[in-house]
């Protein structure tokens, strides 16, 4: 039998031994919106893990040319630094993989369709020297746990026709309303457009008719979702969001990832590519247990009983 010392001596070998051989890494961060707390929990997991990392951010601030532009000036030249290339949402990841071409290992995160966006070729068999964390959540638990709250025939789908991520939803959310009956009206929202006004000046003078609206997980239009939630609201619209950040700016429910599991999930990745896994035998993460969250607030605003039943598996904010 060992005794307390013995198991304290083990113990700390065991945890010298299983990071001792980790060399500090080198990891680009090409973000396209700043910092997240997707980003904070991978650094941190990655800390906890043993890894001691130098970063180099890349902000393209929402903007493509931005993005371009600094990655072929304070990338490109240097790439053979870089042990990873960490990039977050579908258009960044995108161009990220089209230049790096398998030179660097890539870990993608928040990119809601990595398949349709050609970034694997599948969830469990990405193809390539890539893999990453996908805050998917299937569109039917979506719309199933929003219905629990209220029923609609009539969906708005607020989308940026600029954006692929967008645009699959899209697709997706077409042959879903052909399966379950409801009429999806497109909401086509652009950048630097006073398209939203129209929209709601159309609502208030009855020349369209909704009964609820839904925003998918794009950044834009989670820049626009106070605007929305703001005007749907008083005119008796109810609003589906696709993550938490459109939660927090009033939109009425959602089923969505949790970013900081996403953040681990990509570290993980990291992880087990430094224990000689294969980066295309690596399977893209997906969400383990999404979150049910409804804005209490809100649903107070519109008259909606939530029934006692989904206390105990939702989150009221």
């Amino acid at each position: 039998m060992f005794n307390y010392r013995q198991v304290f001596i083990l113990s700390f070998l065991c945890f010298f031994i299983s990071t001792a051989h980790a060399k500090p890494l080198s990891i680009a961060l090409i973000l396209w919106r700043g910092e997240t707390i997707a980003e904070q929990q991978f650094k941190s997991e990655l800390e906890r893990l043993g890894y001691q990392v130098n970063y180099k951010v890349i902000n393209a601030k929402q903007d493509k040319k931005t993005l371009v532009l600094s990655v072929y000036d304070n990338l490109m030249p240097e790439l053979n630094q870089y042990d990873y290339v960490y990039t977050f949402g579908t258009t960044v990841s995108m161009l990220m993989k089209n230049l790096l071409r398998n030179q660097v290992p890539q870990v993608f995160n928040i990119v809601v369709a990595p398949e349709e966006a050609k970034l694997v070729n599948s969830i469990n068999n990405t193809g390539g020297n890539i893999s990453g964390a996908s805050p998917a959540v299937d569109l039917e638990l979506q719309l199933k746990n929003a219905k629990k709250l209220f029923q609609f025939e009539r969906l708005g789908l607020f989308f940026n026709p600029r954006e692929r991520n967008s645009l699959i939803i899209r697709e997706k959310m077409q042959t879903l309303a052909l399966k379950q009956g409801f009429q999806l009206i497109d909401l086509s929202l652009p950048p630097n457009t006073n398209q939203l006004e129209k929209y709601i000046e159309a609502l208030k003078n009855n020349e369209m008719q909704l009964d609820a609206v839904y925003l998918p997980m794009d950044t834009f239009i989670s820049t626009q979702a106070e605007k929305i939630a703001k005007a749907m609201h008083p005119l008796n619209i109810k609003t589906i969001g696709a993550n938490p950040k459109q939660l927090r700016h009033g939109i009425l429910v959602g089923t969505v990832a949790d970013y900081a599991e996403m953040g681990k999930a990509a570290a993980q990745i990291v992880h087990q590519h430094q224990q000689n896994h294969s980066f295309k035998n690596i399977p893209v993460h997906l969400p383990n247990q999404p979150r049910f969250i409804i804005n209490e607030v809100i649903a107070k605003q519109l008259n909606i009983f939530i029934p006692e039943a989904i206390y105990k598996y939702a989150e009221l904010k």
